[in-house]
């Protein structure tokens, strides 16, 4: 019973630490986009020619949605996963229980 408790919590512990592992990407990313957003910022307020001004800013704009669009895609991922057994680790409780039993 003590094993099966154990498995449990190691289970239990990489699961966090994959959470926190996907919390500091989302971090991560969101600093990159603010960067970004910087950036676009920046090369806006910096004088440019009229042709090119509104196409960079139209493609920074884009990418700055593709990557909104990556992350919730991500995240919706993520939150699907959460809901799902995992059917190994089941089996693996089951084996541990009937070894235990005799």
């Amino acid at each position: 019973m003590e094993q099966a408790r154990r498995m449990h919590e190691e289970v239990r512990r990489r699961q966090e630490q994959q959470q926190q592992q996907q919390q500091q990407q989302q971090q991560q990313q969101q600093q990159q986009q603010q960067q970004q957003q910087q950036q676009v910022s920046t090369a806006a307020a910096a004088p440019q020619a009229q042709s090119s001004q509104p196409q960079s800013s139209q493609s920074m704009l884009d990418q700055q949605r593709e990557m909104a669009r990556k992350r919730e895609q991500e995240r919706r991922r993520r939150e699907a996963m959460a809901a799902t057994i995992d059917m190994n680790f089941q089996s693996d409780l089951l084996a541990i229980f009937e070894e235990n039993l005799f």
